[in-house]
């Protein structure tokens, strides 16, 4: 059976989605020697969000730097970037990353949640009777002054509090002038 013909609007979307238009027109973007262009393309993230530089007006020495999104309707609050990216945002960062370090994050990460995974798996496989108990409050009882907290013991003399309770009337104060010396 031969392949079907595709027109060259339907080769164009081929292109287009393949990424192939879409690695030239990037490419197009980082060059820095094109006269007039204001804003230079500097990379991308294995997500596709591109990231800007330009020239800050207000402030000569220090480019601006700036995220766009793949998806345009996506909120800046609920999207995270890589934490290299963020650096090189912040100007934490001077160089921006490579792909190749976007990579080793990603396998870094992967490696964190196989091994949360396997630590959740062997605490869940001790029966409960073994494990250690769990406390969420602090016990008063390894902290200092903490026989003064049982209260069937005898408070010393110099700890017993005196019977004023209901027969306890405050006195009139007045403020004293402040003394100058």
């Amino acid at each position: 059976m031969d392949p079907p013909k595709l027109s060259r609007f339907q080769k164009y979307l081929y292109l287009a989605n393949s990424g192939y238009i879409r690695s030239i027109w990037l490419r197009w973007k980082m060059l820095r020697r094109v006269p007039f262009r204001k804003r230079f393309l500097i990379g991308t993230d294995l997500e596709g969000n591109t990231f800007w530089e330009w020239n800050n007006l207000n402030n000569p020495g220090r480019q601006r730097r700036l995220v766009e999104l793949r998806n345009g309707k996506t909120e800046y609050v609920d999207y995270s970037l890589p934490p290299q990216w963020g650096q090189w945002l912040r100007h934490v960062r001077y160089e921006p990353p490579t792909v190749q370090e976007l990579m080793n994050e990603n396998v870094r990460r992967a490696g964190i949640a196989a091994r949360v995974a396997a630590a959740e798996q062997r605490w869940k496989s001790i029966p409960l009777k073994d494990r250690p108990v769990e406390h969420n409050s602090v016990s008063p009882q390894g902290m200092p002054g903490a026989d003064m907290l049982d209260t069937n013991k005898s408070r010393p003399a110099s700890h017993q509090h005196s019977a004023v309770g209901s027969e306890f009337q405050p006195s009139n104060w007045t403020r004293k002038p402040a003394q100058r010396s």
